[in-house]
């Protein structure tokens, strides 16, 4: 199974969001930390995120910039987090309608295998969000 299968199986299960999952998340969808520590090289992702909670963070595509990165999102855990998971143009929709987490993700990419919808029964938007825009992002 492949590291983003996994990730999407652990999102499933959260019955909350934490700084755990959310790293796992962001490095998934392509984020990176410039650190600028040596000590720290050679580390995984996951051990980086813990051993520095600082560091500036960047979005797939942004260049590392000292002076311009972006503060630790928290994508599991606020909704405005998980929204910088969506690719830039893709159409999206959300509901809590009658207690469910709702999401849909890639409205407008059914020629690309979408749309992906994730529905929660503990009402959580947040984690459903994060799971129907990571599943947007696989592989089609």
């Amino acid at each position: 199974m492949s590291d983003v299968s996994d990730l999407l199986e652990r999102l499933e299960k959260a019955t909350e969001g934490s700084r755990g999952l959310s790293d796992a998340v962001l490095f998934a969808a392509g984020w990176r930390i410039n650190y600028g520590a040596e000590q720290l090289k050679g580390l995984s992702p996951e051990d980086l995120a813990d051993a520095y909670d600082g560091g500036c963070w960047y979005p797939p595509g942004e260049k590392f910039n000292w002076i311009h990165g972006h503060l630790r999102p928290d994508p599991t855990r606020s909704l405005d987090a998980a929204m910088t998971l969506l690719e830039p143009g893709v159409e999206y929709e959300i509901s809590t309608l009658y207690g469910l987490g709702h999401a849909t993700v890639g409205l407008n990419l059914s020629d690309e295998g979408g749309p992906w919808s994730v529905r929660r029964k503990d009402g959580n938007v947040i984690l459903a969000l994060v799971t129907a825009a990571l599943k947007s992002r696989s592989p089609r």
